[in-house]
């Protein structure tokens, strides 16, 4: 797994098997930076500012046939990553993704502490992304 900040709240994961995720892609105009186009397979969005979710900044798959969005809380399993999509307040979606035995966990834009329930739901994380 390759991990790399794209900026603000934004990464890039290129996973083992060679699918690509972007986390929370941003508006270049929005946040007075560029932001290169990025092909990737699967898109996280952790809330709707356009500094977290220009997903029409992702050029489109790399070994999908169609780009999936993750922006609504729930359980997703797409060419072989895992991702729950946590709630953490009323704007914010956490992103807890799995593959080959690795866990990471994308905060996005979390504005408080995390409760003792949200922490055990989220469970032990090899890497952190804040």
């Amino acid at each position: 797994m390759e991990i790399m900040h794209l900026g603000i709240s934004s990464f890039k994961i290129k996973f083992k098997m060679g699918t690509v995720l972007v986390a929370d892609p941003y508006d270049p105009k929005d946040a007075g930076m560029p932001f290169a186009k990025e092909k990737a397979d699967l898109v996280t969005v952790s809330c709707n500012k356009k500094s977290h979710n220009f997903v029409e900044g992702i050029t489109g798959p790399v070994k999908r046939e169609e780009l999936f969005v993750v922006e609504e809380e729930g359980e997703y399993e797409v060419g072989g990553v895992e991702i729950m999509a946590l709630k953490s307040d009323e704007e914010n979606l956490m992103m807890v993704i799995r593959e080959n035995g690795i866990t990471v966990c994308h905060l996005g834009v979390l504005s408080e502490m995390l409760s003792e329930k949200q922490i055990e739901v989220i469970g032990s994380v090899d890497v952190l992304l804040l």
